[in-house]
Protein backbone atom coordinates (compact mmCIF):
# COMPACT_ATOMS: atom_id res chain seq x y z
CA UNK A 1 0.00 0.00 0.00
CA UNK A 2 2.68 2.67 1.08
CA UNK A 3 4.84 1.84 -1.93
CA UNK A 4 2.25 2.31 -4.87
CA UNK A 5 -0.41 4.24 -2.24
CA UNK A 6 0.46 7.79 -3.70
CA UNK A 7 0.32 6.98 -7.17
CA UNK A 8 -2.85 5.16 -6.86
CA UNK A 9 -4.36 8.03 -5.08
CA UNK A 10 -3.18 10.42 -7.98
CA UNK A 11 -5.95 8.91 -9.80
CA UNK A 12 -8.40 9.76 -6.96
CA UNK A 13 -10.01 12.99 -6.79
CA UNK A 14 -8.92 15.29 -4.08
CA UNK A 15 -12.45 16.03 -2.88
CA UNK A 16 -12.86 12.40 -3.10
CA UNK A 17 -10.05 11.73 -0.86
CA UNK A 18 -10.37 14.76 1.42
CA UNK A 19 -13.77 13.28 1.93
CA UNK A 20 -12.90 10.00 2.84
CA UNK A 21 -10.62 10.97 5.22
CA UNK A 22 -13.23 13.22 7.72
CA UNK A 23 -16.11 10.49 7.04
CA UNK A 24 -17.61 9.93 9.95
CA UNK A 25 -19.32 6.61 8.38
CA UNK A 26 -15.52 4.60 8.07
CA UNK A 27 -14.80 5.71 11.52
CA UNK A 28 -18.23 3.62 12.99
CA UNK A 29 -17.26 0.73 10.16
CA UNK A 30 -13.74 0.29 11.29
CA UNK A 31 -15.35 0.35 14.95
CA UNK A 32 -18.04 -1.94 13.86
CA UNK A 33 -16.16 -4.58 12.22
CA UNK A 34 -12.74 -3.67 14.55
CA UNK A 35 -11.08 -2.82 11.75
CA UNK A 36 -9.35 -6.87 10.79
CA UNK A 37 -7.11 -5.81 8.13
CA UNK A 38 -5.41 -2.99 10.41
CA UNK A 39 -5.07 -0.59 8.12
CA UNK A 40 -5.43 3.08 8.19
CA UNK A 41 -8.44 5.27 6.62
CA UNK A 42 -5.63 6.57 3.90
CA UNK A 43 -4.51 2.65 3.08
CA UNK A 44 -7.95 1.75 3.25
CA UNK A 45 -8.72 4.56 0.26
CA UNK A 46 -5.77 2.86 -1.12
CA UNK A 47 -7.06 -0.45 -1.17
CA UNK A 48 -10.67 0.76 -2.74
CA UNK A 49 -8.55 2.28 -5.39
CA UNK A 50 -6.70 -0.77 -5.94
CA UNK A 51 -9.92 -3.31 -6.20
CA UNK A 52 -11.06 -0.53 -8.65
CA UNK A 53 -8.67 -0.95 -10.98
CA UNK A 54 -8.55 -4.36 -10.96
CA UNK A 55 -11.99 -4.62 -11.31
CA UNK A 56 -12.19 -1.97 -14.02
CA UNK A 57 -9.34 -3.57 -16.18
CA UNK A 58 -10.50 -7.28 -15.70
CA UNK A 59 -13.66 -6.20 -17.21
CA UNK A 60 -11.89 -4.00 -19.77
CA UNK A 61 -10.26 -7.40 -20.58
CA UNK A 62 -13.56 -8.90 -20.94
CA UNK A 63 -14.96 -6.15 -23.00
CA UNK A 64 -12.11 -6.63 -25.37
CA UNK A 65 -12.71 -9.82 -25.82
CA UNK A 66 -16.15 -9.88 -26.01
CA UNK A 67 -16.68 -6.72 -27.99
CA UNK A 68 -19.79 -5.29 -26.88
CA UNK A 69 -21.25 -1.69 -28.20
CA UNK A 70 -19.00 1.04 -26.76
CA UNK A 71 -22.04 2.24 -24.91
CA UNK A 72 -22.29 -1.00 -23.15
CA UNK A 73 -18.39 -1.15 -22.52
CA UNK A 74 -18.17 1.59 -21.11
CA UNK A 75 -21.07 0.98 -18.71
CA UNK A 76 -19.97 -2.25 -17.72
CA UNK A 77 -16.23 -0.76 -17.16
CA UNK A 78 -17.61 1.61 -14.82
CA UNK A 79 -19.98 -0.94 -13.24
CA UNK A 80 -16.98 -3.19 -12.57
CA UNK A 81 -14.91 -0.01 -11.18
CA UNK A 82 -17.93 0.95 -8.87
CA UNK A 83 -18.30 -2.98 -8.10
CA UNK A 84 -14.28 -2.75 -7.36
CA UNK A 85 -14.46 0.49 -5.00
CA UNK A 86 -17.21 -1.33 -3.10
CA UNK A 87 -15.62 -4.53 -2.37
CA UNK A 88 -13.73 -3.36 0.97
CA UNK A 89 -16.50 -1.37 1.84
CA UNK A 90 -18.65 -4.59 1.88
CA UNK A 91 -16.03 -6.76 3.26
CA UNK A 92 -15.23 -4.96 6.57
CA UNK A 93 -19.72 -4.77 6.37
CA UNK A 94 -19.61 -8.75 6.72
CA UNK A 95 -16.72 -8.50 9.34
CA UNK A 96 -19.05 -6.01 11.80
CA UNK A 97 -21.89 -8.35 11.08
CA UNK A 98 -20.33 -11.07 12.49
CA UNK A 99 -18.91 -9.37 14.96
CA UNK A 100 -22.60 -8.21 16.30
CA UNK A 101 -23.53 -11.53 15.99
CA UNK A 102 -20.38 -13.29 18.28
CA UNK A 103 -21.53 -10.57 20.31
CA UNK A 104 -25.28 -11.20 21.09
CA UNK A 105 -24.34 -15.03 20.83
CA UNK A 106 -21.03 -15.04 23.17
CA UNK A 107 -22.10 -12.38 25.73
CA UNK A 108 -24.62 -13.96 27.31
CA UNK A 109 -22.63 -16.70 28.67
CA UNK A 110 -19.98 -14.55 29.73
CA UNK A 111 -22.25 -12.68 32.01
CA UNK A 112 -23.81 -16.04 33.30
CA UNK A 113 -20.49 -17.18 33.90
CA UNK A 114 -19.40 -13.52 35.59
CA UNK A 115 -22.18 -14.07 37.63
CA UNK A 116 -21.91 -17.15 39.02
CA UNK A 117 -18.11 -16.98 39.68
CA UNK A 118 -18.76 -13.37 41.39
CA UNK A 119 -21.62 -14.69 43.99
CA UNK A 120 -19.42 -15.50 46.37
CA UNK A 121 -17.61 -11.95 46.97
CA UNK A 122 -14.14 -13.65 46.40
CA UNK A 123 -13.65 -11.87 43.15
CA UNK A 124 -13.36 -8.66 41.60
CA UNK A 125 -14.24 -8.06 38.46
CA UNK A 126 -10.97 -7.92 36.91
CA UNK A 127 -10.18 -11.01 38.52
CA UNK A 128 -13.21 -12.67 37.84
CA UNK A 129 -12.95 -12.03 33.80
CA UNK A 130 -9.87 -13.49 34.24
CA UNK A 131 -10.91 -16.71 35.78
CA UNK A 132 -13.96 -16.78 33.10
CA UNK A 133 -11.70 -16.12 29.56
CA UNK A 134 -10.50 -19.82 29.94
CA UNK A 135 -14.37 -21.37 30.13
CA UNK A 136 -15.40 -19.28 26.17
CA UNK A 137 -15.44 -21.01 23.34
CA UNK A 138 -13.21 -19.30 20.77
CA UNK A 139 -15.25 -15.46 20.03
CA UNK A 140 -14.86 -12.19 19.59
CA UNK A 141 -15.82 -11.81 23.03
CA UNK A 142 -13.46 -13.62 24.40
CA UNK A 143 -10.81 -11.97 22.02
CA UNK A 144 -11.92 -8.50 23.31
CA UNK A 145 -12.00 -9.38 27.13
CA UNK A 146 -8.39 -11.02 26.94
CA UNK A 147 -7.31 -7.47 25.61
CA UNK A 148 -9.07 -6.18 28.61
CA UNK A 149 -7.33 -8.17 30.86
CA UNK A 150 -4.37 -7.27 29.04
CA UNK A 151 -4.76 -4.03 29.34
CA UNK A 152 -5.40 -4.05 33.30
CA UNK A 153 -2.03 -5.94 33.92
CA UNK A 154 -0.65 -3.03 31.70
CA UNK A 155 -1.60 -0.77 34.34
CA UNK A 156 -4.59 0.44 33.23
CA UNK A 157 -7.75 0.39 35.63
CA UNK A 158 -10.42 -1.88 35.31
CA UNK A 159 -12.71 1.29 34.26
CA UNK A 160 -10.23 2.65 31.66
CA UNK A 161 -10.04 -1.10 30.23
CA UNK A 162 -14.17 -1.65 29.92
CA UNK A 163 -14.52 1.60 28.24
CA UNK A 164 -11.97 1.08 25.74
CA UNK A 165 -13.98 -2.14 25.25
CA UNK A 166 -17.49 -0.01 25.00
CA UNK A 167 -15.22 2.55 22.13
CA UNK A 168 -14.41 -0.57 20.45
CA UNK A 169 -17.31 -2.78 19.99
CA UNK A 170 -20.51 -0.75 19.25
CA UNK A 171 -23.29 -2.91 21.08
CA UNK A 172 -26.04 -1.50 23.23
CA UNK A 173 -25.60 -4.85 25.44
CA UNK A 174 -21.88 -4.74 26.06
CA UNK A 175 -22.07 -0.75 27.02
CA UNK A 176 -24.66 -1.59 29.43
CA UNK A 177 -22.68 -4.20 30.73
CA UNK A 178 -19.71 -1.47 30.73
Amino acid sequence: VNLIGGDLLSLVPSSVQRKTMKDKKLDDLFKASGNPWQVTKFEFLVIRGTYALIYGVFIGVACVVIRPDFLVGVFLLFLGALLGWNKPVSTYKGYAKERSIGFKKHLPEMLDYLTMIMSNGNYTLSNAIERVIPYLQESVVKEEFKRVIEAINSGSTTENALNELAERVPSSSLESFV
